[in-house]
């Protein structure tokens, strides 16, 4: 609790009855929204009402008294009326007022930083000094530690109660806030807490999806100061020192180049940058000169340009309305790269947008690093078996581009690893998860594409163990067309796999006839894009099937024979079910 919370001075004007109570607050926000805003606004304020009963056309005041630099944070409440805070100075004049912390929050919050020592007076009144009734208020008193433009303070602060630390800041910036602990002159330090912003509400912790290191990290939405309420660690009576300082981290803009490298930056300095990135992108972002105790982290950047006090909707303090823009969704999705390497980061860009990338920087004093950013994923060519070796702990990405529709056979191949592959489709839904039994070194499967874009293929060692060379092949099987004079015939052998297409136009039914030797290969049949479908058969005698094809709109059939053990001949051919009842 803050220092000036002992010994009320109540001075009610009306019935002067004191008691202590809970107040509550209402409005029309999402869920959540308003109980974690006063959860946080608990922490410093934190203790009981005092309560009194306010006359229509009256106010009720409580003294208290502050030291140059002191912060007080206060709050007012009501079940009766709608209540007005104001905080007197000693000439009576307004030294800070509030009537609704957000929009439809009908208890007013004040913060104002003491210019001068003296005493002050927090008045609750009725809105307009229209209504009466009971009327709750509390406050809490700050010491503060200024940590102002030099960015370090040396300061005496009581052992036991809470603190703050004033950290001034412009919109965009962020900085890291430290504090050193034992050393040759014995500092305590320090527990942070809650972060508040400007105006007493908690700050909207923009800054948490770029957090590196142990100490506190802030994004300032707009200008102002913040305060970090803190406790000194040593719990003890009377008072201790501490040192506590900001230092800002510069964000280093780089340009959208799919292969490039920062500038280089020092270790142990936590580094920020900004890239460019576009949807579809695949990108490996790493800082391989650091320690294998750094990290790397990405989130989307703030748009801080938006964001001001003047309007509700624009002030970054306020709950979230039920009626806000609906969220985008995240920018990228993570991919794993090494194994329990955390300065290596592999994202699959889901729209435009900035990212901000952070790192720890941590290793070797007086050396320099940088971050290098490169395409994840190797061209998956077709033709000749696409080699490579893969690192103990690595996962390795292969991409290609395929139309909907299209059938293509994949192979693997590998004796030195048991490879776990799992393929995704353009949007990352997993198609495919494989691991092989025991002893086996290769594998073949046939894929058709159901979507148009770049597909993935992820290639790790099952258990993230091992290392060694494997192969990945791919061949895209093009359709042969069937059509009313062009009929499909062939020669189907052991896992050869050939593929027709053809369309029914509406209105025009057909007639297939399809006649084998033997039916001990597959078929599937699938729309042009790609989803798997089928037409009715009908089977006339052991070496024929027939089938009336009809749709209302143009439909495209893809057919897919797979070679069984026994080699089959066949034949298929169409023709308009209008021409047949002619002849007949």
């Amino acid at each position: 609790m803050g220092r000036m919370r002992a010994g009320w001075g109540v001075v009610v004007l009306g019935l002067g009855v004191v008691s202590y109570g809970q107040g509550t607050d209402q409005g029309n926000y999402e869920r959540g929204s308003l109980d974690s805003i006063q959860r946080a606004i608990d922490t410093y304020l934190g203790g009981e009402f005092a309560t009194a009963m306010l006359t229509a056309g009256e106010y009720c005041e409580w003294k208290v008294s502050l030291q140059e630099g002191d912060v007080l944070i206060a709050e007012a409440r009501s079940p009766s009326f709608d209540p007005a805070l104001q905080v007197l100075d000693s000439l009576g004049q307004t030294a800070a007022e509030n009537d609704d912390r957000f929009p439809g929050g009908q208890a007013p919050l004040v913060l104002m930083r003491c210019a001068a020592s003296g005493e002050f007076r927090l008045r609750v009144k009725s809105f307009k000094d229209k209504s009466g009734g009971e009327c709750m208020m509390r406050y809490s008193a700050f010491k503060t530690v200024e940590l102002g433009p030099d960015n370090r303070s040396s300061e005496t602060v009581p052992g036991k109660d809470r603190f703050l630390l004033r950290i001034p800041m412009k919109a965009g910036q962020v900085k890291e806030i430290a504090s050193e602990a034992g050393g040759p002159n014995g500092y305590s330090g320090i527990a942070g807490a809650t972060m508040i912003g400007p105006t007493g509400l908690p700050d909207p912790g923009l800054a948490r999806s770029y957090q590196v290191t142990p100490n506190t990290l802030l994004l300032a939405p707009v200008d102002g100061d913040y305060y970090l309420m803190a406790r000194a660690s040593e719990d003890r009576q009377g008072t201790v020192r501490i040192h506590a300082w900001t230092r800002e981290i510069p964000i280093s803009k780089l340009h959208a180049s799919v292969s490039q490298s920062s500038p280089e930056s020092p270790t142990n300095r936590a580094t920020m940058w900004e890239l460019p990135v576009k949807a579809g992108q695949l990108l490996e972002l790493s800082v391989p000169e650091l320690g294998i105790g750094a990290n790397l982290t990405a989130a989307e950047a703030p748009d801080v340009t938006g964001y001001s006090l003047a309007k509700p909707e624009s002030n970054p303090f306020l709950p979230q309305p039920r009626d806000h823009a609906p969220d985008p969704g995240p920018v990228f999705d993570s991919l794993s790269k090494r194994f329990r390497d955390g300065r290596i980061q592999v994202i699959h860009v889901r729209r435009d947008a900035k990212l901000w990338i952070a790192s720890n920087a941590s290793g070797n004093d007086g050396q320099q690093f940088e971050l290098r950013i490169r395409q994840a994923a190797r061209d998956f060519v077709e033709g000749n078996p696409n080699t490579s070796r893969l690192r103990i702990g690595d996962t390795d990405y292969w991409a290609f581009d395929a139309q909907a529709g299209d059938v293509m056979t994949l192979e693997n191949a590998s004796r030195e690893i048991s490879p776990l592959i799992i393929v995704r489709d353009p949007d990352l839904a997993e198609l495919r998860h494989y691991e092989p039994a025991l002893d086996q070194t290769a594998d073949s499967w046939r894929m058709v594409a159901q979507k148009q874009g770049r597909y993935l293929i992820a290639v790790a060692c099952v258990g993230n163990g091992g290392s060694g060379e494997y192969s990945l092949a791919r061949k895209t099987i093009h359709p042969n067309q069937l059509a009313l004079q062009s009929p499909a015939s062939g020669q189907l052998s052991e896992g050869q796999i050939q593929v027709w297409r053809f369309t029914v136009d509406p209105e025009v039914p057909l007639i297939l006839r399809w006649t084998s030797s033997n039916w001990s290969y597959g078929v599937a049949v699938y729309d042009d894009r790609g989803n798997r479908t089928d037409f009715q058969r009908q089977v006339i005698d052991a070496h024929t099937w027939l089938g009336i094809l009809s749709s209302r709109q143009r439909q495209t059939y893809v057919v897919v024979l797979t070679g069984g053990h026994d080699k089959a001949d066949f034949s298929i051919d169409l023709s308009r079910a209008a021409d047949l009842i002619k002849k007949s």
